[in-house]
């Protein structure tokens, strides 16, 4: 075997160890790409499922607030103001001296229906003790 004939070998074999090579590395980066390429799918749903979720939760957090907020209104409009109140308690104040003075002019015409039958009665009896003495 010549010297060239051995260098033409030498450079075959190199050739195909280049060529493997070669084919090694486009396979490693053509399944490193789908892999990278799933990775990105599976990114992509995952974060759509996230946005999904975090949507689902603010419509629930604005339900809640919504309800809450209304439920604050309705507190609201049910209390009495401090003008109400003043003029309520002032209106009561009222009430309660008239009822103060028609109480003491009942009782005072209670106490003189008392005082009449009583003298009344007093008369009948004596009127009948005179009867009966005679």
């Amino acid at each position: 075997m010549s010297r060239v004939d051995h260098l033409r070998e030498l450079i075959d074999e190199r050739d195909r160890r280049y060529e493997q090579r070669f084919e090694a590395q486009a396979l490693a980066v053509s399944a490193a790409l789908a892999a990278q390429e799933k990775f990105a799918a599976a990114q992509a749903a995952s974060a759509k499922e996230a946005i999904e979720k975090a949507e689902m939760n603010t419509d629930a957090w604005k339900a809640s607030a919504n309800e809450w907020r209304g439920a604050m209104g309705d507190r609201e409009r049910n209390f009495v103001h401090r003008s109400e109140k003043e003029a309520l308690e002032k209106e009561l104040a009222a009430l309660t001296g008239r009822l103060d003075r028609i109480d003491g002019r009942s009782g005072g015409l209670n106490a003189g229906w008392g005082y009449l039958l009583g003298a009344i009665s007093l008369i009948s009896a004596l009127l009948a003790i005179a009867a009966f003495a005679r």
